[in-house]
């Protein structure tokens, strides 16, 4: 997922700044090192113009809007793109 946000912004380093952290972390999101917060969810959304939403980073922490497409089945399994 953050994968694609990098693809969207055009480079780490440009998602960095627009989610007001360092490269390196978005390094670590992107190796999955750590989970992202609710803030960099939120700012991942907005960075994206709404293409990722925070529900698909967070769903632990939010609830999907009625009417909402879900995300992907493949989206948090790399393996199911495979075939």
């Amino acid at each position: 997922m953050i994968r694609r946000a990098v693809r969207i912004a055009g480079s780490q380093a440009r998602l960095a700044r627009a989610l007001a952290i360092s490269q390196p972390r978005v390094s670590q999101l992107c190796k999955q090192v750590e989970q992202c917060s609710a803030e960099i969810a939120v700012a991942i959304e907005q960075a994206t113009a709404g293409e990722i939403p925070r529900w698909h980073m967070r769903p632990d922490l939010f609830d999907m809007p009625k009417g909402a497409k879900p995300p992907p089945a493949d989206l948090y399994d790399p393996s199911a793109r495979a075939a």
